[in-house]
């Protein structure tokens, strides 16, 4: 898998593009995924802002697990950052997208990181966060791995990785590409006014997948939390 470095065109980030129009109340189309196996869907830009009382159960538990320096990786709207800091923990935002960047300057949060995760290498911390499906950047069981070695980099002895991910299996029983959907990886692009991104693929690994990956980069892996959506999430350790 091939990963970008990071663009300093924001004009080529239609997702962030859309937080961003929302955020300033001027979202006036809507922000649509779409994919390889069906009908677009339209992504509610609200879902990545809010505060706790908007998270979910299985964020609210990743959150209050989170301890020393803690780096929230794929930050978004910084919600999860802004709550962190705002209870006292040393926490950095690192996203791909200058508008995520952007709103989260605009609304005070520090430590503020424009940058693809397997390009950081600056600090060392104690606890990396990816939540809604945050580990889905892989793109595939091979970037799984590689992404995870790369985590290792990152880390003081003792720290912890909390990510959650879901099982798909529902979904491609029903396709006709079934060999690479069996794996968890669904192809997307993001449509909002006139912009377009390019299609890139998203992974959704599952349990047995993930043991298996995060074995082989030297990860312990346990499941600390599911709910009734077949989503689960992750702690790992060394």
């Amino acid at each position: 898998m091939t990963y970008p470095e990071p663009d300093a065109n924001p004009e080529n980030d239609v997702f962030g593009k859309a937080l961003y129009d929302y955020f300033h109340g001027v979202f006036e189309a809507p922000l649509l995924l779409y994919n390889d196996y069906g009908d677009p869907e339209e992504v509610p830009p609200e879902a990545f802002f809010g505060d706790v009382e908007d998270f979910s159960t299985t964020e609210v538990y990743a959150l209050s697990l989170c301890k020393g320096r803690v780096l929230d990786i794929g930050a978004a709207g910084g919600r999860h950052t802004a709550f962190l800091q705002k209870n006292g923990l040393n926490t950095y935002a690192l996203d791909i997208s200058p508008y995520c960047c952007r709103i989260m300057k605009e609304t005070g949060l520090q430590n503020i990181v424009q940058q693809n995760i397997m390009y950081y290498a600056d600090q060392k911390f104690d606890t990396l966060l990816m939540l809604m499906n945050g580990i889905g950047i892989a793109g595939d069981p091979d970037g799984l791995l590689a992404l995870l070695r790369h985590l290792k980099s990152i880390v003081n002895p003792g720290a912890q990785v909390l990510f959650d991910s879901s099982d798909i299996s529902y979904l491609y029983e029903s396709l006709d590409n079934k060999l690479r959907h069996q794996d968890g990886v669904i192809r997307y692009r993001y449509s909002y006014h006139l912009m377009h991104s390019q299609w890139f693929d998203w992974l959704y690994a599952p349990e047995s997948l993930l043991k298996k990956v995060c074995k082989a980069a030297g990860w312990k892996m346990q499941v600390i939390c599911r709910d009734d959506q077949d989503q689960f999430l992750v702690r790992l350790v060394e």
